[in-house]
């Protein structure tokens, strides 16, 4: 009996109808909206509609655009799926950019599941998509020459709090939520209320984000503001001129009791019993926590004042300059 089951089954899933991928519908667009200024880097898109269980890996469009797209992104609304391909562009000149009502040829999968059985539709569709047109105009005479985009400014440190002429390490970022990042930025600091710093080094960038540190050497007040120089740019979101600027990053001078706990544990890594003029120092400070001493070769990283900032087999840290001819 059960075996007649589920014969019954398997033949009922096997004469099951299927239905065949349909894409619904297909329409141009262009991100961000309109108008599109000149210089400034948009998509293209085109979005087809299907059902939720049908996906478009690929395309292949035979007026205009004769280029592979750039970018393919899907997502899910209820029982549809929008699955939109996306062409880079930017502009060089003003202009009225038009698509003639054409056919697309796509490959579409239909996914669907009886029971324990999966079954897999591929087919290809010429579908047609109608015209588009969209305008590409001149940039405003208070956005020549700036940034183009919608950007902001970050600035964070290792740790929120110091003991004076500790070293921090400041980390500065640069995103473009839309539009390119600006080509002539330079990571500064405005004029730090006490304080020294270095110049930033940038150790990671890409179409959307720049990042870079710096080695700040902390003052004796019991605070100190950083901020980031701002900068102007003509913001792709308020269509307008904008200040792009950063929130403020407040250090404070650490405790007593804390410094003393820090002093404990960072002494720990170096030899106490060493001569003072082998100490290795955590900044460029002689109350700064001993983190090291100078045995074997080293070597030179940087100079502030009478300090110099060597490496050594274990490890880097500060020294006087008069200690090492000694």
């Amino acid at each position: 009996m059960w075996r007649n089951l589920f014969l019954v089954g398997c033949l009922t899933v096997l004469v099951s109808p299927i239905a065949f991928a349909k894409v619904l519908s297909a329409t141009w667009g262009v991100s961000p909206a309109e108008p599109i200024y000149v210089g400034q880097p948009y998509e293209l898109r085109l979005t087809l509609k299907t059902e939720v269980d049908e996906t478009v890996p690929d395309i292949r469009w035979s007026q205009e655009l004769n280029r592979k797209w750039d970018v393919r992104t899907d997502a899910v609304e209820g029982n549809v799926r929008y699955t939109v391909f996306a062409w880079k562009q930017c502009e060089a000149n003003p202009k009225v950019a038009s698509l003639p009502t054409g056919r697309v040829l796509a490959d579409v999968v239909r996914t669907q599941q009886f029971g324990f059985m999966v079954s897999t539709q591929r087919t290809q569709q010429i579908i047609d998509v109608p015209a588009f047109a969209y305008t590409v105009v001149a940039l405003p005479d208070e956005a020549k020459a700036l940034p183009l985009g919608c950007f902001t400014l970050s600035l964070t440190s290792d740790r929120a709090t110091y003991a004076a002429g500790e070293v921090r390490l400041l980390t500065a970022t640069l995103t473009a939520r839309e539009g390119n990042l600006p080509e002539a930025y330079t990571f500064a600091l405005e004029s730090p209320s006490g304080g020294r710093v270095y110049p930033f080094q940038t150790v990671a960038k890409d179409e959307r984000q720049w990042v870079a540190q710096a080695y700040f050497v902390t003052p004796h007040e019991p605070q100190t503001a950083l901020r980031l120089c701002a900068f102007e740019a003509f913001d792709l979101a308020t269509r307008a001129r904008k200040r792009v600027e950063c929130a403020p990053l407040t250090l404070r001078l650490q405790t007593v009791e804390a410094q003393q706990a820090d002093d404990i544990v960072l002494s720990r890594q170096g030899d106490t019993q060493a001569k003072p003029t082998q100490l290795l120092r955590f900044a460029p400070s002689e109350s700064a926590p001993i983190v090291g001493v100078v045995e074997g070769a080293w070597q030179e990283e940087a100079r502030y004042k009478a300090w110099i900032r060597v490496r050594t087999p274990q490890g880097a840290g500060w020294l006087l300059e008069r200690n090492l001819k000694e």
